[in-house]
């Protein structure tokens, strides 16, 4: 199964119509849509509406949903940095939705998983808390930025049914050479090497925890494991 996967469409129901059909040139049988489906450009309503008639389609709020759905800053200077141009344009959009709209928009969950290809993905706008807060934008995050932005995706897996094993050796470790090739050819940077390796860090931390939960089943195949860094 492909799966087509886009965000961030903020009310732009032209480029919209363009990206669905190059997705489905591309044969994606399931569309993800990871929210901010509204805000920021000149047709709410058609957007929506069009994305209403997606047959097969997983889509999640985003932090403009939640300014229609759960409210906006009251006042300026506010946490969102929002002024009260900003503020005036989401009260213009909001009027502009239909009923329909408003009713599909306050049905989207802050998080969906698809299933595909053995594997749980998970569709959110950004990283959340457990009690599904959307994080704070952290352009540079360290490792305890990585816990607290994704803190169940290692032991979401873990708790589908993965195999602890499979995890390390299917997803982290490809993932580590990827980055680390990555490295070596000048396409990232020693702080990007760090950020890797600190969620790395957390998500085998996880499977050690499964390992270690184990209470019956085959053996559980020990390697030796060796980690490094640039200095």
């Amino acid at each position: 199964m492909k799966i087509g996967i886009f965000a961030d469409v903020h009310n732009n129901a032209v480029a919209l119509e363009a990206a669905l059909r190059a997705l489905e040139d591309e044969g994606c049988e399931v569309l993800a849509c990871a929210g901010d489906i509204i805000g920021i450009g000149p047709w709410p309503e058609e957007t929506v509406q069009r994305l209403m008639q997606v047959p097969n389609l997983v889509a999640v709020r985003g932090n403009h949903e939640r300014y229609l759905l759960e409210g906006m800053p009251a006042t300026c200077p506010n946490d969102e940095g929002m002024d009260e141009a900003e503020m005036a344009y989401h009260r213009w959009e909001h009027g502009r939705l239909s009923a329909a709209s408003i009713a599909f928009l306050r049905a989207l969950p802050d998080r969906a998983d698809l299933e595909a290809h053995d594997r749980r993905i998970a569709v959110m706008h950004y990283g959340m808390d457990r009690d599904r807060r959307l994080g704070p934008f952290t352009p540079h995050p360290d490792e305890d930025d990585l816990r607290r932005l994704f803190p169940d995706t290692p032991r979401a897996l873990l708790a589908a049914g993965e195999d602890p094993m499979a995890l390390v050796d299917g997803v982290l470790i490809p993932a580590l050479d990827r980055v680390g090739a990555q490295f070596e050819a000048g396409q990232r940077f020693l702080p990007q090497l760090i950020q890797a390796a600190g969620a790395a860090q957390a998500a085998f931390e996880a499977v050690r925890e499964a390992l270690a939960a184990r209470q019956d089943g085959p053996p559980v195949r020990r390697a030796p494991i060796v980690l490094a860094t640039v200095k």
